[in-house]
This record gives structure tokens, sequence and C-alpha cells, in this order.
């Protein structure tokens, strides 16, 4: 149990970096830079949303609307509540040491509000730019 988490704490270790990285990058201007980045911290631990929700803002930037709102959907789908919470009590039964470190790190109900906004808005945005008013109001409201 000790040895997974160690491991697990590795591997979300070179995600974080991998996504400092592109915050770097996306911060000077560099989106393309920015969204490798992202993409490879992802790969690295698919359980780093943070990476995704930026991509997304990635895509938006570089006018890849279509990328954007599928970066949305996917971790729209993911900090689904009930579905997350169902998960956690199936996991927890019969769980390996990374799965309950990756539930424990999950993110706190304000960091998922403020998430599910911000992706919201970005999905919206890049409806808005498909030229997609119905779909983006609904976003919004």
């Amino acid at each position: 149990f000790v040895k997974q988490c160690i491991d697990y704490t590795e591997i979300l270790m070179k995600a974080f970096q991998l996504k400092a990285e592109g915050d770097c990058h996306f911060a000077k201007g560099e989106i393309e830079k920015a969204k490798e980045c992202y993409t490879e911290a992802f790969a690295v631990d698919p359980t780093l949303l943070q990476s995704k929700i930026n991509r997304a803002a990635c895509h938006l930037a570089m006018e890849n609307a279509v990328f954007c709102i599928e970066d949305c959907d996917a971790v729209l789908g993911c900090l689904s509540y009930e579905r997350n919470r169902k998960k956690l009590h199936h996991d927890m039964d019969n769980a390996d040491g990374a799965s309950i470190l990756a539930a424990v790190l999950s993110p706190k109900p304000r960091t998922r509000r403020t998430w599910i906004v911000t992706l919201l808005c970005r999905r919206a945005a890049a409806k808005k730019f498909l030229r997609d008013s119905p779909g983006a109001l609904d976003d919004l409201l």
C-alpha cells in the first residue's frame, strides 16, 4: 500500500511539473507549447483535471473551438458529483493505494464549482465561435 502511494506521488509530481511548465508558457503567450505540456501532463496522470481544463483554454485561444468543447465536456463528465461519489464508495471497497490517494486529492466542493463555471464559460465561448448561440446560452444559464 505504501509503495503504491509513493509511486503515485511520483507520477503526480511529474504531472504537476508539466502543468506548471504549461502555465509558464501560457503566461508568455506560447500557447502551442502550453498545450503540449498540458497534453503530456494529462497523459502522465489522467486524474490531473487541471491540465485538461487549461488545455481547453489553449484550444480556445488558438480558435480550435471543437477541441475546446471536447476537453470541456470530458472534464465536466469527470466532475459529475453523483458519478464521482458512487465511484469513490466503490473504489474504497476495492481500492489500492493509488486509488485512495487520488480520491483524497480530488477537488473540494468550492474548487469543483469554480472549475465547472470556468468550463461552462469556455465551452460557451467556443460554441459562440462556432455560431451556436443557443448552445452557448444554454451553458450560461
